[in-house]
């Protein structure tokens, strides 16, 4: 996943505060912080797999919602409950560790680090009245307006090249799923397509076009098998404009990130279900001509990054060529974490990056408690492992075997 850079309304606030003064809030549940940063420059690698923050009994996530967590040059930012009945809370704390800070209550996942400021869903008046944040720093922030009778937010935020920034909404007709289009010049929000089906719905965006998936079923044809369902890739630019069909596959499945050459879609979330509890290929579609292949055979938490697919599976994180080829094991948690049980198993919750390393967030099975870990990025070859569901149990990886806590 790239970083998105540009000019946020929060890089103008030291000449333009007066000007913005009557659209910004002060947050009052957040701690002033400074404004995030992707620049790269103050990236270190950590020598080791090393424990950055024991987050005790903050609750992962809840519903069938993953703890979201993002980093920058100097911060992790994460969500949780602090307690199984509590709302959703935007976290951060210092790479170096330390306490986490609250920026936000009411916070739906996910988040998207965009220069400056962060972009997320926040509900802010009860459960059917929702809008898109952008918190900047000092924990000031703007809440996007809404078009076409939203009542609530489903997927995104997303941004573009331009500042613009897409979610999909569902509409005032329970049937009705809008895609909405925020202009930064204008602060305006615009419908700029309507979904009419959401079984499974996926919703990405790059530098210009949002894309999202649907399933539909259809009438098997003994001609092409008994496949009940068929996903289709759908494609619009950011700021609105025609709508292209780019690939029709003969599976359930939902996207969950693009870059310049091609999409990724894995099985769609299951209701009241984690998504890192459930195990699942992930596909690679070419934009060029649809063509699809399986790049991992079973896995769950699906991150892309640079030249690789990172995923979860069991106390491991693994990466393997986003083009394919053998599975890797970047490092295991249950050569470090003496919390685990003795099957090693822990649930990964969410995987992050910066630069140089590599970030998860776990909670072991069976425990309350939940940490932040970091390892570095590999630089070279690592340990081999079974891309099958199978066990796992006899691979290592050497990186781990001096893992420390912070």
């Amino acid at each position: 996943m790239k970083s998105l850079l540009r000019l946020s309304l929060f890089a103008t606030l030291g000449a333009g505060a007066i000007v913005f003064s009557c659209k910004l809030t002060v947050s009052q549940h957040c701690t002033p912080f400074p404004p995030p940063s992707v620049s790269g420059a103050s990236c270190s690698a950590l020598p080791k797999l090393t424990k950055i923050r024991d987050l005790g009994n903050l609750e992962p996530g809840g519903d069938n919602s993953d703890r979201e967590l993002i980093v920058d040059d100097h911060a992790i930012y994460f969500t949780a409950r602090p307690t199984v009945a509590s709302p959703l809370s935007l976290y951060r704390i210092p790479k170096a560790g330390g306490d986490p800070q609250v920026l936000d209550i009411g916070v739906v996942p996910p988040i998207v680090l965009d220069g400056p400021s962060l972009l997320y869903t926040r509900v802010t008046e009860g459960p059917n009245y929702p809008n898109v944040i952008q918190l900047g720093p000092q924990c000031l922030f703007e809440a996007l307006p809404n078009a076409g009778g939203a009542i609530s937010i489903e997927n995104g935020p997303t941004v573009d090249e331009k500042g613009g920034v897409d979610w999909v909404a569902k509409g005032a007709q329970v049937s009705d799923h809008l895609v909405l289009h925020w202009d930064p010049r204008t602060d305006t929000t615009a419908v700029i397509a309507s979904i009419t089906n959401d079984a499974g719905l996926g919703f990405v965006g790059d530098a210009d076009q949002v894309y999202w998936t649907q399933i539909v079923s259809r009438t098997p044809d003994p001609a092409e098998g008994p496949a009940p369902w068929i996903t289709t890739i759908t494609s619009e630019p950011s700021a609105g404009g025609a709508q292209a069909t780019l690939a029709s596959l003969p599976e359930p499945l939902a996207i969950i990130a693009v870059d310049d050459e091609a999409f990724y879609l894995t099985a769609p979330p299951t209701p009241n279900v984690p998504p890192g509890a459930v195990m699942a290929a992930l596909t690679r579609v070419l934009k060029t001509d649809g063509s699809a292949t399986t790049v991992v055979g079973c896995g769950s938490i699906y991150r892309v990054h640079d030249s690789h697919v990172y995923w979860a599976r069991d106390s491991k994180v693994l990466r393997t060529p986003k083009t394919g080829g053998p599975a890797e094991v970047v490092f295991d948690l249950g050569d470090a974490d003496t919390t685990l049980p003795p099957l090693r198993f822990t649930n990964l919750r969410s995987i992050a990056f910066d630069a140089c390393n590599v970030y998860v967030d776990t909670q072991p099975t069976n425990s309350t408690s939940s940490s932040i870990w970091g390892a570095p990025l590999p630089q070279g070859s690592t340990t081999s492992a079974d891309d099958s569901c199978g066990d796992e149990e006899g691979d290592t990886d050497a990186s781990t075997a001096d893992a420390d806590e912070q």
